[in-house]
């Protein structure tokens, strides 16, 4: 349950985040305060927003000194975001909404600058880096040729060419960028009940549906793996950590075999961000 006036993005909200966990000092695009709506009392409070590279984040205090803001409240990735602007029917003002419904659960943020001017400058900024992001390659998208090669050295598989593939994953989980795929067993974030899912790692990005092969539908949620983490649990379980969201996976396997491989390729898919991160 969450306190206060914030937050929506129950997934990614963690008020034990430092002020830098989302932005460096050359990543931060635009700064400054904004009023946001609480998702569950509808006040408005005024929060210091950051805008980074891909994501927008809020805190409630601002320094004069990088990095600028202290007092994490919350963030929304804007990787997959859309955004729209209405007019408050009480206020007059006008208003910016971001929704991202590919996260773990629909995430939006309602907020406005000091004024009109003030939002359509924040509108337009948030737009052109939704635009980047859907524009711009994944990392492990820069540099895959090596990559699949070691993978099929993994797994075992055989190179296919693009007509031999099937087509039935859509988003950044596209059959032809998947590394390895399969059914898992994961344990609920809330209830603490293990459910089967359909897990597809692809283009840096853990996603898991409800429904597999041939036609995998019905997505349940997704992780991304940049500055992730692997360990290996007790009774065949393991634990992928994101450090950036805050957020964890449990998953367990049917044999040490099958979990050993899995390890493997989710730790050179992060290693490979990390590399590409690094050299860029």
């Amino acid at each position: 349950m969450l306190s206060g006036d914030d937050d929506m993005l129950q997934h990614s909200v963690d008020t034990s985040l430092t002020k830098d966990d989302f932005h460096t000092k050359s990543h931060i695009l635009k700064r400054g305060f904004c009023t946001k709506q609480g998702s569950i009392r509808k006040n408005w409070t005024k929060r210091f927003f950051i805008l980074s590279s891909g994501v927008l984040s809020y805190y409630e205090k601002c320094l004069d000194v990088y990095p600028y803001s202290s007092g994490y409240k919350g963030h929304i990735s804007l990787t997959y975001a859309t955004i729209s602007s209405s007019v408050d029917s009480k206020t007059g003002l006008l208003t910016i909404d971001i929704t991202n419904e590919a996260e773990d659960g629909k995430s939006a943020l309602l907020f406005r600058g000091d004024d009109d001017e003030d939002t359509k400058e924040w509108a337009a900024a948030i737009d052109e880096q939704i635009y980047a992001q859907a524009k711009s390659p994944s990392p492990v998208q820069q540099d895959t040729k090596g990559r699949d090669q070691k993978i099929r050295d993994i797994t075992g598989a055989t190179e296919t060419n693009d007509s031999e593939r099937p087509h039935t994953v859509s988003d950044h989980s596209a059959s032809d960028s998947i590394i390895i795929s399969g059914w898992l067993s994961k344990k609920g974030s809330v209830v603490k009940t293990w459910k089967t899912r359909y897990f597809i790692l692809s283009q840096g990005w853990m996603s898991y549906y409800a429904k597999g092969p041939p036609h995998v539908a019905d997505r349940k949620g997704q992780m991304p793996l940049d500055g992730a983490n692997v360990t290996l649990q007790d009774n065949l379980q393991l634990l992928v950590k994101s450090t950036i969201l805050k957020r964890e996976l449990w998953l367990r396997y049917e044999s040490e075999e099958l979990r050993e491989r899995w390890r493997n390729v989710i730790e050179d898919e992060i290693g490979l961000i990390g590399s590409v991160r690094n050299f860029n």
